[in-house]
């Protein structure tokens, strides 16, 4: 009888002793992975590449395109298309353009007004009423860079601020920290009306 009760009450303690241990506690995490559903593989086209080869080929090396300037809010470009318009408008309503920088070209001028003592810098070009001496030019005065030399009808190109500047007590609306390039080579359209 011995023997039936060890034979019957040694399985029925290893059972209980595996439930009584489980108790209470979550279950154990697999070491295994659990299954996760995957998506179909599709297939894609490769492009067939060469078999390396002992020396590395250089690849072409594409010239760097210059970046492109961001244009200047406040640079007022005058150009061949919007001269005349663009000197009316800045000579007519200066308020309206009064410490903004303006980019111009054109013909040299320097003259010397009778009666008031000063020299006066101009940048022009001929406009529709040339007939009469002084009448037709169409530009504006600048005031030049210290020392800077050139011949009238040289062609200038241009840039400065719009202010009302004081030439020896004498107010005027010029170009005002001008820099100023003597450019003949690229002369532009001298007469306005010749530009369509």
């Amino acid at each position: 009888m011995k023997k039936f009760y060890t034979k019957g009450l040694l399985p029925a303690l290893i059972v209980s002793v595996l439930l009584l241990a489980g108790c209470g506690k979550e279950p154990a995490a697999s070491a295994a992975p659990t299954a996760q559903p995957t998506a179909t593989p599709t297939a894609t086209p490769v492009a067939a590449t060469p078999a390396p080869s002992e020396e590395p080929v250089p690849s072409p090396t594409a010239t760097p395109e210059a970046p492109t300037p961001t244009p200047d809010p406040n640079l007022i470009n005058v150009t061949e298309e919007n001269y005349a318009q663009l000197v009316h408008e800045l000579s007519q309503t200066p308020e309206l353009y009064l410490e903004k920088s303006v980019r111009i070209q054109g013909m040299y001028l320097m003259e010397k007004p009778e009666g008031l003592g000063i020299t006066t810098h101009f940048v022009y070009r001929l406009g529709p009423d040339c007939d009469d001496e002084d009448a037709g030019l169409l530009g504006l005065q600048i005031v030049p860079p210290e020392g800077f030399t050139a011949q009238d009808g040289d062609w200038i190109d241009v840039q400065g601020i719009l202010r009302i500047v004081s030439v020896d007590g004498y107010p005027f609306l010029a170009l005002d920290e001008a820099q100023v390039t003597i450019d003949n080579e690229h002369r532009g359209v001298e007469n306005i009306e010749d530009i369509e």
